[in-house]
């Protein structure tokens, strides 16, 4: 199986499921930096903005809206009860 390898900020991202990375790498690049440094560097949103130059506030916001942009995208891919 294929692997997929997404970097921000010097931490890598594997995924080895296709579908998921072929979302994730549609996600704008400051959208998939949230996600890495909040989920694979385990940061909180506070940290992530000061990485990033931006609030907690708004970093929870995009990062919300890009989970749920995701599972959007996943569910109409994703066949039938799958």
């Amino acid at each position: 199986s294929e692997e997929f390898v997404f970097s921000s900020y010097g931490c890598d991202l594997h995924i080895d499921n296709e579908l998921v990375a072929n979302a994730f790498a549609a996600l704008p690049k400051q959208e998939q930096s949230i996600l890495i440094l909040r989920f694979v560097m385990d940061m909180t949103d506070k940290e992530v903005g000061a990485v990033l130059g931006m609030s907690r506030c708004a970093v929870q916001r995009r990062r919300t809206k890009t989970l749920d942009k995701m599972r959007d995208k996943l569910k109409t891919l994703l066949p039938k009860g799958g």
